[in-house]
């Protein structure tokens, strides 16, 4: 990542998060929230998911609403958008497994994220404008590995 690059904080429901220490990425709580973008949900989810995966729900979104709802549920976001978050929800994960993450921005890996989950639960993780305004115009892509396995590849733009 190049200096005014992007950045990724992930925030487990309902209190815990983690921060990566390399990037200057902030956690946000569940329940708060920026002003919407003025954009019409799809509030079609993004991928359809293995009924074998602990993965059941996957969407790239704006946001966690106040009962754990991703809000702001679409493929595209407007230019300036400042973060994007890619909503999770958990069901019977084994204890310690491992879920990881691969953002790209075109063909730019961006950042690679590894969770360590267990039980049920949700979760989202955001991509980040850092040191800019907003995040780079262009087509992204979220994948998600379990198991060694490439279950989900969530595709959204901005811009």
């Amino acid at each position: 990542i190049q200096p005014g690059g992007i950045t990724t904080a992930l925030v487990m429901a309902p209190t815990a998060w983690w921060e990566d220490p390399f990037y200057q990425a902030a956690a946000e709580g569940i329940g708060t929230a920026p002003p919407p973008a003025e954009v019409q949900d799809t509030g079609k989810p993004a991928v359809a998911l293995s009924p074998a995966s602990v993965v059941k729900q996957a969407v790239v979104c704006e946001r966690i609403g106040e009962e754990s709802v991703p809000e702001g549920v679409r493929e595209r976001f407007p230019a300036g958008t400042e973060k994007v978050g890619l909503f999770l929800e958990i069901e019977d994960a084994p204890p310690n497994a491992e879920l990881s993450f691969r953002w790209y921005h075109g063909d730019t890996l961006l950042r690679r994220q590894i969770i360590i989950i267990s039980g049920d639960k949700k979760t989202i993780t955001y991509i980040y404008a850092a040191n800019q305004e907003h995040l780079w115009p262009g087509r992204y892509a979220i994948e998600i590995v379990e198991k060694g396995n490439l279950i989900a590849r969530l595709i959204f733009t901005v811009g």
